[in-house]
């Protein structure tokens, strides 16, 4: 609010005029008291009022009461009337409050600080000028109640919902709403309202305003133990059982509960899954099948399986062929339901890396999201309840919720190798994610020494690998891990997913998965390649340093004393790459997200090479660039050591893997959503789906080598000369060197020796002595040991080796390469006093290599793997198969082109049951054969009844080319460019004739091809006819022929045209002026009628329409209009403008083609001010210029009579209420030049006392006359 400068009353801030009085007050929203005395008298200094206050209080009131105590002339009595009567009226004046009604107030100082802005150069005083103010204090609307949109009472362990607060009345200034939860081990709520559901219980969520009104609600947490809630593994699978074609190919959409199927699922007992399957053929007449099923699921249930019949029918032959799958049936998966009923008793701990044990029911906060574990220790009892035999397996069952399931979480499980149980068997680690658990096999030395009725007990340690972690999928959920019903919880640190900036770069790194081997992985990466893609909607890569030429690594492995590497395996048949860790939005990628392996299917088989131990790097790159990507070779030194190198192809170019070539659904964002994290919406994954297609795949993309050690028991490990070279190879065969990785990794032993016990160990090998598989070995106690009682016996067995077989008798030539007893059979070993030594022997079976040749061109095998070399499981192919299989090539070479031909293997491999085969690829041989011909041109002349007019004309042109042959069937599969590419026949001119007119004047050149027909022509000559003049009308206007050769006049060839023609000629264009048009040309007639009867004389009018113009006006006009005053209301003011425009019409059609365009002879009305009329006020005191439009404005001025004001005794009724200077305006605002306080600056407010000036006159009023009262009794005393 702001006070009116003349009439003193509050109107509000945006007020121009007072509705009270009329006044003009400009548009300050802080109006001081100095204002309002500036506007109703001259300056008067600033009053001293708080001096005169305290001059009073100490100078009269304290004197006063002094010198009536002390007066002789008064009794007590009246002494005390006289001060009791003069403070009470004091207390009572200065307590008085203000009527209801009155305006009460604070007294604020603005203190004006200089302004930044302020550069007139003048320096301002560093003291606050202080100026009292009055200032309407306002009430602030707040908060009556408080509501919410929606509230929800049940909620289960790891959900959140946002709860949203109504505050009422809307206009409420203060809307902050405090959010508390009574029970935060229930539920959580932060400062937005969201609420995150933690653990079992009821809490109380309650919201409160900043002044105190609160509304709150109950929220039930439920657990899902309460309702045996667990995930479920989706699997969705379909096959063909028929042989039959019956289509093309088909598309398949399988859903759960109405939603795609994902990777895995929520369900608790008594829930109905819905499965449903819809096939389509994707052709242009589809068939379209589907199928759909329910199940309830029981408490045996552990996973459902959902397999649907159908039944498709061809569109295309009208036959019905049956698909057939099995319906819905439910799936025995033991891992899921309770251990067997042979184990009982049964604990768990876990062994973290930092040496932490956990115990069942333990909960551990993470400190990122995942786990280092260094074992699993499980203790139980068997009972053989006369069941158990040999072979037959115990599954321990594991069950992870919210685990990424990856190689890192199976390494932290298990060492990755079968390890044997002392005197119960053998136990490993089953890692499928569906029926994940620890199988515990049987052996005879169990079945035995444990009779029907009795128990064993057994405590199994699991070792981890070393290798990665166990990690939550999602860092919003627990991870749980369960063992045979023995839980442990893990509580990861939520995730934040921050942009991955990277450049191209290619690394190994060596890492052990199990306890015999160690990985070497070769991996390429490029963050910023896919950033700028996603970005850019597939439109720029930018530059990253992807280099143009093969990506090649090259390993130099060499092992430490101690470390026997007894063999090395590529790992994957084809290269690998991982789902993409996308942001949400589609633009980046983000680190730590969840990501999850793919297989580039789109390769071909993986192929290793053979290379003599001498070859240098230079020499492997250069062989592998030849084989092209997905190649190895591996090379086995003399010293133990090895070089293994893969090539991973390009990364950029047209030979470079796209996403599309080995995932032509083309949905790869989609998929990676499912195990990501992020959760991004579907219009986000289908725009990058389209990016993806033609993006390359190099995000992760590479191979891996594993290296097999032969002990399993020791700490086997590389040696830090082991190093890593990556090169880009180009087209040529140039190397460059583009990265050099030192690789260090060891094995961690599955089991560790303990005091006092000794080692038996058994060695699988060759007839010469080579280690075949990692070794067996077990610790154990002997008999009479004094530490602990002796171990059971150590069950040495016979391997099945493939390619090989045992050997029951001793080898020709002695075992050299170990020192210990051979065995021949399976055997029980007590352990002794010291390490034991045995070894099994096996002899290789024979292996062959075959051949197979195809014949590209015709698509047919020639040969099918015929036998080209056979020998022994595991050894080198003889010297000689390479010449071998070159013969084969070059037998063919007479009459085909090789094509390729697939390389040697190193070595023979060990697979009984499959032949190595190499394929050699042909294509037909093709010769060049010379072909020759002749096109003739024939031109006949001839009268119109058949016979000669003139001697027939021949021409002949001559084309030659070399066509390709194919040798092996002998046809012309190519034909050669005809040399020349084109010829021409020449222009013929036909012959004269009196009298006669050839139809053709001449036959025109002509280009012909070999290819061209034979060309025949005929010419006919006929008896010449009269002549004709034509003439062509057109509109150029319209651009329309309004006559088209019509006849003008007719003669005799080369004779003068009539004198007529020409006045004919002319009406017809005095015709079409009378019509609206006008002459733009007319052609000149020829003279003569010419002599070409083929051709008639044509002449030409061109015109076009003629146009007429004609100007128009159109007058507009402001009116302002004045109203009120009565009969001193000013006459209406008004204001004329003149629009003009001219407009242009077609005289042929009579219509307007132009309407031109209005143009005004101003461009504003001129502003017009209100007449001052005396008594009077207007309520537009200007009217503002206005733009002239094509319509009439008026304004309204309203004039409202001023309020009279009744004058004072003896005042001048006609003074002005305030009186101004000479030529001063009324309506000035104060002194311009006097500093005024500034409303954005600093106030501070003293406290409001009560005391008004009203109230202080009237206490001075009173004092005074008691003290004159007094002074006048002391002054008659002194008389």
């Amino acid at each position: 609010m702001k006070i009116c400068r003349n009439c003193k009353k509050f109107i509000d801030n945006d007020a121009l005029v007072c509705q009270y009085c009329g006044c003009v007050n400009r548009n300050d929203n802080s109006v001081t008291r100095g204002n309002i005395e500036r506007n109703t008298q001259a300056p008067r200094k600033k009053s001293k009022l708080w001096l005169w206050v305290l001059g009073w209080m100490c100078f009269f009131p304290i004197p006063l009461t002094i010198l009536v105590a002390r007066s002789k002339k008064l009794n007590n009595v009246a002494k005390a009337v006289i001060l009791i009567l003069f403070w009470g009226i004091l207390i009572r004046v200065g307590t008085k409050k203000e009527k209801p009604g009155d305006i009460t107030g604070t007294t604020e100082i603005v203190r004006e600080m200089p302004s930044q802005d302020d550069t007139s150069g003048e320096s301002m005083s560093q003291e606050s000028t202080a100026v009292e103010s009055t200032q309407e204090t306002q009430t602030p609307v707040t908060a009556q109640s408080i509501s919410f949109v929606e509230i929800k009472n049940v909620m289960n362990v790891g959900d959140t919902w946002q709860a949203v607060a109504i505050i009422s009345p809307e206009n409420t200034q203060d809307k902050t709403v405090v959010w508390t939860s009574s029970n935060e081990a229930v539920a959580t709520v932060d400062r937005e309202g969201n609420i995150v559901a933690l653990g079992g219980g009821v809490t109380t969520i309650t919201a409160k305003t900043s002044n105190g009104i609160e509304n709150s609600f109950d929220i039930s947490v439920e657990e899902h133990k309460d309702v045996d809630k667990r995930l479920m593994q989706v699997i969705t699978d379909w096959n063909r059982t028929d042989d039959n074609n019956i289509g093309h190919e088909w598309s398949y959409d399988i859903r759960i509960n109405g939603e795609r199927a994902k990777g895995e699922m929520e369900v608790a007992v008594g829930d109905n899954i819905s499965f449903s399957a819809r096939m389509e053929e994707e052709d242009t007449k589809p068939d379209i099948s589907s199928e759909s099923a329910s199940h309830t699921v029981t408490k045996e249930d552990n996973a459902v399986t959902s397999k649907l019949d159908a039944l498709a029918e061809s569109k295309e032959n009208n036959s019905t062929q049956e698909i057939p799958k099995e319906l819905l049936k439910s799936g025995k998966n033991v891992a899921l339901n309770q251990a067997p009923s042979q184990i009982s008793n049964f604990t768990a701990t876990i062994k973290t890396a930092d040496g932490k044990v956990l115990i069942a029911g333990s909960t551990e906060q993470l400190v990122g999201q995942g786990i280092k574990l260094e074992e699993v220790r499980m203790r139980f009892t068997i009972t053989q309840d006369g069941t158990l035999k040999n072979g037959t397996e115990l599954r321990i069952p594991l069950e992870a919720i919210n685990a990424k399931y990856s190689t890192g979480f199976y390494a932290n499980l298990s060492s990755g190798t079968t390890e044997p149980v002392a005197g119960v068997g053998t136990i490993k680690l089953d890692t499928r994610p569906d029926n994940l658990a620890y199988v515990l096999t049987i052996s005879q030395e169990f079945v035995d020494s444990v009779p029907n009725g009795t128990q064993k007990t057994v405590e199994i340690v699991q070792r981890s690998s070393g290798y990665g972690e166990v990690s939550a999928k999602s860092s919003f959920k627990d991870l749980i891990l369960t063992i045979n019903g023995e839980k442990f919880t893990f509580t990861p640190v939520r995730r934040q997913f921050k942009k991955i900036e990277n450049n191209f770069a290619v690394g190994s790194s060596a890492f052990s998965l199990t306890a015999n081997s160690i990985t070497i992985a070769t991996e390429v990466n490029d963050s910023n390649y896919y950033n700028n893609m996603l970005e850019s909607d597939g439109q720029n890569p930018g530059e990253t340093g992807i280099p143009d030429g093969d990506i090649i690594s090259i390993h130099h492995i060499k092992a430490n004393p101690g470390s026997k590497i007894i063999d090395v395996k590529i790992e994957n048949n084809k290269r690998y790459t991982s789902s993409l860790p996308i942001s949400e939005d589609g633009r980046y990628l983000v680190k730590g997200d969840n990501i999850t392996g793919r297989t580039i299917e789109s390769d071909s088989n993986h192929k290793t090479l053979t290379l003599p131990e001498t070859a240098t790097n230079e020499d492997i790159f250069r062989a592998l660039h030849q084989t092209g990507k997905n190649t190895s070779v591996i090379i086995k030194k003399g010293d133990g050591d090895y070089i293994f190198a893969i090539n991973l192809g390009k990364m950029k170019g047209p030979e470079a893997t796209t996403y599309h070539d080995f995932w032509p659904s083309d949905d790869y964002a989609t998929k990676g959503d499912e195990v990501q994290e992020i959760d991004r919406t579907e219009e986000v994954n289908n725009r990058v789906d389209k990016i993806l297609k033609n993006t390359v795949a190099i995000h992760g993309t590479g191979l891996a080598t594993r290296i097999v050690f032969a002990d399993s028991s020791i700490n086997n490990s590389i040696s830090t000369d082991s190093h890593s070279y990556s090169y880009s190879v180009n087209d040529q065969g140039v190397g460059t060197k583009i990265s050099n990785n030192a690789l260090k990794a060891q094995t961690t032993p599955s089991n560790a020796k303990s005091t006092g016990q000794q080692k038996i160990t058994v060695h699988h090998l060759d007839t010469e002595g080579n280690e075949l598989i990692t070794q067996d070995y077990a610790y154990g106690y002997p008999a009479g040991s004094p530490i602990a009682p002796a171990s059971p016996n150590f069950n040495a067995a016979v391997k099945t080796i493939p390619g090989y077989k045992l050997l029951t008798t001793a080898p020709t030539n002695p075992i050299t390469t170990v020192n210990g007893t051979q065995l021949t059979t399976a055997k029980s070993i007590p352990f002794a006093n010291d390490d034991q030594v045995f070894y099994y022997v096996y002899t290789a079976n024979t292996q062959k290599v075959t051949y197979t040749v195809i014949d590209e061109t015709e698509q047919k095998t020639l040969e099918d793997k015929k036998p080209l070399v056979s020998g022994p499981s595991n050894s080198k192919l003889p010297n000689d198969t390479q010449a071998k299989y070159q013969d084969i090539i070059d037998g063919y070479m007479d009459k085909y082109e090789l094509v390729g031909s697939d390389v040697l293997p190193a070595k023979f491999d060990s697979n009984d049951n499959v032949d190595q085969n190499v394929v050699i690829r042909l294509r037909h041989k093709q010769e060049s054969v010379v072909e020759n011909k002749t096109v003739t041109q024939t031109i006949q002349y001839v009268y119109a009844d058949g016979s000669e007019a003139a001697p027939t004309k021949v021409a002949k042109l001559d084309f030659t080319r070399s066509n390709s042959k194919d040798l092996v069937t002998g046809q012309i599969v190519a034909n050669g460019n005809w040399a020349p590419a084109t010829n021409s026949f020449s222009e013929v001119a036909s012959p004269n004739i009196a009298g006669f007119t050839p139809d053709k004047a001449k036959i025109d050149a002509v280009n012909v091809t070999a290819d061209s027909n034979d060309i025949n022509e005929k010419v006919t000559y006929t008896a010449n006819p009269k002549q004709k003049v034509l003439y062509t009308v057109i509109d150029d206007t319209e651009q329309k022929t309004l006559r088209d050769k019509e006849k003008l006049v007719e003669g005799d060839s080369d004779t003068d045209l009539p004198a007529s023609a020409t006045a004919d000629y002319n009406n017809v264009v005095e015709f079409y002026k009378s019509k609206g048009y006008e002459l733009v040309s007319q052609e000149a007639l020829p003279n003569k009628f010419d002599t070409d009867a083929s051709v008639d004389q044509v002449v030409t009018i061109h015109l076009k329409h003629r146009t007429e113009s004609k100007e128009e006006t159109k007058k507009v006009s402001l009116t302002v209009n004045y109203h009120g005053a009565g009969d001193k209301t000013p006459p209406s003011h008004v204001e004329e403008a003149t629009w003009t425009r001219t407009v242009i019409t077609d005289k042929v059609k009579e219509t307007v083609i132009d309407n031109g365009t209005w143009v005004a002879d101003k461009g504003k009305y001129a502003e017009v001010t209100s007449p001052v009329i005396e008594g009077y006020t207007a309520d537009i005191l200007v009217v503002a210029a206005e733009t002239v439009t094509q319509d009439n404005i008026v304004k309204d001025v309203n004039y409202t009579a001023k309020p009279v004001k009744p004058n004072k005794p003896g005042e001048d009724p006609n003074k002005p209420e305030n009186p101004q200077k000479p030529g001063e305006d009324p309506n000035k605002p104060g002194d311009p030049q006097k500093p005024q306080p500034d409303p954005s600056k600093q106030k501070y407010k003293l406290p409001n006392t009560g005391i008004t000036s009203s109230n202080l006159v009237t206490t001075i009023a009173a004092l005074g006359i008691l003290s004159g009262v007094v002074l006048l009794r002391r002054k008659k005393n002194f008389k």
